[in-house]
């Protein structure tokens, strides 16, 4: 049989009711609260490390692309200057050895941020290239830049930096007729330093704002 409750037991009852209601409220609360404070941090993280290495990735490439060309632009002009065109050659010589020096390590955290997976020939209808992809393919572009600017590729550097070398895309360019080894089997006609120069300028364009948007959006490792 059911026993009727006192009005004061009435208001126990109540009491603690609405106390176990408003503690357990306020424990959820605040867990929810440490939750979203804890994935707002994660998120504010995640996108200062992309952006980080975005202003890192872009600054080196884009020195090397301006340092080349400006070169190459004072060596066309320099005529029959040789001190000038020397001084040229050496301000290249200085850029091209700065930007190898922070290129390859940056490649290397690239890679482990987000994979070291090669860049895909975007022939062959693959999946989107990695970032770290994407960078090996501008700095081998730059390379080549710089030895077209030099107008000499010295030992295996244009074998190495070709497409296809070690089944790998590289530069993107068949420079077979740049390199020893390779040049009895070049099918197309020769091109001059200057064509080739043309085409490294307009493959860079490309392929600089496509790693700009791999490092913003591809999934990156933050640990």
């Amino acid at each position: 049989m059911a026993v009727a409750l006192t009005y004061w037991q009435e208001i126990e009852k109540s009491f603690w009711s609405a106390l176990f209601t408003a503690v357990f409220t306020g424990v959820f609360a605040a867990g929810i609260g440490t939750w979203l404070t804890k994935k707002w941090e994660q998120r504010r993280e995640v996108f200062t490390l992309r952006n980080v290495l975005l202003n890192q990735s872009t600054s080196c490439a884009q020195r090397m692309f301006a340092s080349a060309n400006n070169a190459s632009r004072q060596i066309r002009d320099a005529g029959n200057g040789k001190q000038s065109e020397a001084k040229a050659r050496d301000l290249l010589e200085t850029a091209h050895l700065d930007f190898t020096a922070e290129a390859e390590p940056l490649k290397q955290v690239l890679g482990a941020r987000y994979g070291f997976d090669d860049f895909a020939d975007p022939r062959d209808g693959t999946s989107p290239s990695s970032v770290y992809g994407r960078w090996r393919h501008i700095k081998d572009l730059l390379d080549v830049l710089y030895y077209g600017v030099k107008e000499n590729f010295p030992g295996d550097s244009a074998a190495r930096n070709s497409r296809g070398h070690e089944g790998e895309y590289r530069s993107g360019i068949d420079l077979s007729f740049w390199a020893p080894t390779l040049r009895p089997t070049y099918p197309n006609r020769p091109e001059s330093y200057r064509d080739l120069r043309e085409r490294v300028r307009k493959e860079y364009k490309k392929a600089m704002p496509q790693l700009a948007e791999a490092i913003l959006y591809h999934r990156i490792t933050t640990r």
